[in-house]
């Protein structure tokens, strides 16, 4: 019997070439899409997804007058106190970043992610070992484990046991380990040093107020969360409280189950940005409108055509068919045609998930496709969408009265006219609302390409200096500088902690003349060189710029910008001259008020920014220049090369650090240019196949039209205005939600544009242009048949 609704579906199809074409296409597109974004999906929530219950990530929230936060490390003090005074928990890892150091294999150099982590690291977290054992893998200074790309990179292969590699131009490390592929997890690395190598080099874990290793604690079993997690938030006011005091800070901790830390953290992973759980939500709406419109075009079609299937209905129910087996039929035609749908689908995703990945920064293997999970979910969408496709349509035929059928087929038309009209509103209505959307966005990040930043953003290289020799470096630093300075095209040079898209020393303590010790302003404070303001443009409103004319600038000048000084209650011409002090500098003297400018994108508030010079803690050099660029790369890569043999030259573009700033809400606004293009082509395709049919049933009342006079542009008007109709009715729907979304993803901002009117009206014209093409291709043919033929047709 099964067999037997096959053939006939198959040749249902087959009958009706335009009718398949026009569902087979809406729903191949649809059926992509939503793969596309159920695997982006899933490969987000599948973060972190294999670690332990009980394995959780110790953060740190300090509040004082001036600045309340919280971040996603401790100070190195806490690590041994938990250890020493907390019962509840099992073991405690600390995890500790140590990028930008050279890597030495043989005559190879390589610069990858280097992570000093707890020798119970591979027993707490799951990260399988290929090689090694995980108890003691990470117990002996200088081991280092790495992971298998890792391994095949430097060897060439994974069985690399006792080998050596030497950090830093002078320690060899024993590989003690070779991991798994790793699964996903917000602990990004491509390496792993033990933890006493760092205590060898002379690091220790009894500062409280450092603030920059990350820490992560196992609990034993049976131990209640929440009070583990009371007694290590008062450890720091314990054992620190003086200091802590002293400018104005209570610490607390607490404690974030890693299991949720990529989604739901406020705070970014290690080495790894944050996920959103907002982006995937939003996601995963497009994902299903875009299924719903594909969906709604069948039914659309189907209900159309159904009157054509009366007769047949009939002529099945006089001869003894059920109901069900109707319905079964019908659905079996529709699950015909869907699966078709889906496997020209699967092979879209696997032609298209490269493009995922470029947009989306992350990498979803292709091997996700043969995830159980995966599996079951295509299943599962094959099912729902004939529900959602072929229930109603299957109902309705299966609901006709044999005697009345061919009788019925013009009123049942009538009647379900009603239900098209309604699902091509819905269509076009989200269409409108992805169209708004896009022009949103466009508008929004022209405005962020467009905003004067208060710096100069052209032409300014950014030359990463954390990979060049640390000693040699600094101390020939004016030399280095100099000699960059004489390569052609280079005007203005200067090293410093951080430049705008880069964090400098973030949330630092500042004492200000006038003021109590424990009151103290927090800031981002920028060690760099006298040319940085100078460099990178950046205006003077009182006072002046470091300069070398004055001596006592290279030790206590202080330049602050105009946030710092309403922080601290002065105004620009009484803040010059004042005296501050912040870590790493003791007597600061205030010489000059910088302009305020974006040290960050345009989704924070200016924030207040201290410059002093610290020729010891460059990690940037900016370097403005003019001309051909390239020739001055060129240029600058064979001055690093002579200096620093053996170290590979890195440097970008500061336009596109800044333009970085806002990669999620890039990659959001790709994904909804790319799917109001793609939901406008269903609903069109949608509106194409109804026009054609409506047109066909109304063959002979065009043909007496036109005997009687009717023009083709009144005929034309006759067609297309019902469904113009619909497009204006959509239109008013969309617009209440367009305004509301876009709202709301402005939020993030803010800097930020103001949504106008002329966006809805440019959205609604674009929809009305759509429609009036899709609807006038067969409204004119049909308006230009010789109206003697369509009398005879009929």
């Amino acid at each position: 019997m099964l067999k037997n609704y096959f053939k006939i579906a198959w040749r249902s199809l087959g009958k009706k070439k335009l009718f398949t074409f026009i569902n087979v296409t809406g729903l191949t597109l649809g059926l992509t899409f939503v793969a596309l974004i159920g695997l982006y999906v899933y490969n987000n929530i599948s973060v972190d997804r294999e670690q332990p219950d009980n394995v959780y990530r110790v953060t740190t929230a300090y509040s004082a007058e001036t600045k309340n936060d919280e971040i996603n490390a401790v100070g190195r003090a806490l690590v041994p106190a938990i250890a020493l005074n907390i019962p509840e928990v099992d073991k405690v890892i600390p995890l500790k970043s140590f990028n930008g150091v050279k890597i030495k294999k043989g005559t190879d150099y390589f610069y990858d992610k280097l992570a000093l982590a707890g020798k119970d690291f591979l027993q707490a977290f799951n990260f399988p070992l290929l090689k090694g054992n995980p108890a003691t893998a990470l117990n002996d200074p200088f081991s280092v484990v790495l992971t298998d790309e890792i391994a095949k990179k430097y060897f060439g292969r994974t069985d690399v046991l006792g080998e050596t590699l030497v950090i830093d131009d002078s320690v060899p490390f024993k590989v003690t380990g070779v991991l798994q592929k790793l699964p996903p997890s917000h602990i990004n690395f491509d390496a792993l040093l033990s933890f006493d190598s760092w205590e060898k080099w002379g690091g220790n874990f009894e500062p409280w107020f450092t603030w920059d290793m990350t820490c992560y604690v196992t609990l034993k079993p049976g131990v209640d969360k929440n009070k583990a997690e009371e007694k290590i938030a008062a450890l720091s006011m314990q054992n620190n409280k003086e200091e802590y005091s002293k400018f104005g800070y209570d610490v607390k901790h607490r404690l974030e189950p890693v299991k949720g830390i990529f989604l739901h953290s406020s705070m970014p992973g290690f080495n790894r940005p944050k996920g959103s759980m907002s982006q995937l939500y939003i996601l995963a709406v497009i994902g299903i409108a875009m299924l719903l419109l594909a969906c709604i075009n069948f039914i659309n079609l189907t209900t159309a055509y159904q009157s054509e299937r009366t007769i047949e209905v009939g002529i099945r129910k006089t001869m003894g068919a059920k109901s069900l087996s109707l319905i079964l039929q019908f659905m079996v035609e529709t699950f015909a045609l869907i699966l078709i749908a889906f496997l020209l689908a699967m092979g879209l995703v696997v032609l298209l998930l490269p493009v995922v990945e470029n947009i989306s920064g992350q990498v979803i293997s292709l091997h996700i496709l043969y995830s159980p999970v995966v599996i079951a979910g295509g299943l599962g969408l094959i099912l729902l969408t004939t529900l959602l496709a072929g229930w109603y349509p299957s109902l309705l035929l299966s609901r006709l009265n044999p005697m009345g059928s061919i009788k019925k087929a013009r009123n049942m038309e009538r009647g379900n006219f009603t239900l098209r009209k309604a699902l091509v509103v819905f269509q076009f209505a989200v269409s409108l609302i992805l169209i708004t959307g896009t022009i949103i966005a466009a508008r929004q990040f022209n405005y962020i390409q467009s905003k004067d930043l208060g710096f100069k953003k052209d032409a300014i290289v950014i030359v990463d200096l954390r990979k060049a020799p640390y000693r040699e470096f600094r101390k020939n630093y004016e030399n280095i500088k100099d000699e960059l300075h004489k390569v052609p095209g280079v005007n203005s040079l200067a090293g410093s902690a951080g430049l705008p898209g880069k964090y400098g020393w973030d949330g630092q303590l500042v004492q200000a003349e006038g003021f109590a010790r424990e009151k103290s302003f927090t800031m981002e404070v920028i060690p760099s060189d006298m040319d940085y303001v100078r460099t990178l443009g950046i205006k003077i409103v009182a006072g002046r710029d470091f300069s070398s004319s004055f001596t006592t600038d290279a030790t206590n000048g202080v330049l602050l910008n105009e946030e710092a000084c309403k922080l601290i209650g002065w105004n620009a011409k009484e803040a010059v001259g004042k005296m501050v002090s912040t870590s790493g500098m003791d007597s600061g003297r205030v010489i000059g008020v910088m302009q305020n400018y974006h040290q960050h994108g345009l989704q924070e508030k200016v924030s207040p920014v201290l410059i002093f010079n610290a020729g010891y803690a460059y990690n940037y050099m900016a370097v403005q220049v003019s001309g051909d660029a390239k020739n001055v790369i060129g240029g600058l890569a064979a001055v690093w090369e002579k200096r620093f043999p053996g170290y590979s030259f890195n440097y970008t573009m500061l336009e596109d650090d800044l333009d970085k700033q806002y990669a999620e809400e890039n990659r959001l606004a790709k994904v909804i240019n790319i799917f109001s293009v793609l939901t406008v082509f269903i609903a069109a395709l949608g509106l194409f196949g109804l026009v054609t049919f409506i047109t066909a049933q109304r063959t002979k009342e065009i043909g007496v039209r036109k005997v009687l006079g009717a023009s083709v542009g009144s005929i034309i008007v006759l067609i297309a205005r019902q469904f113009l109709l619909l497009v204006g009715i959509a239109i008013i729907i969309s617009i209440p939600i367009a305004w509301m979304a876009g709202e709301a993803w402005l939020q993030d901002f803010a800097y930020r544009i103001s949504i106008e009117w002329w966006m809805f009206l440019v959205a609604g014209v674009a929809a009305v242009i759509i429609a009036l093409f899709t609807v006038s291709y067969q409204a004119i043919r049909a308006a230009l048949v010789n109206p003697v033929k369509s009398l005879r047709t009929e």
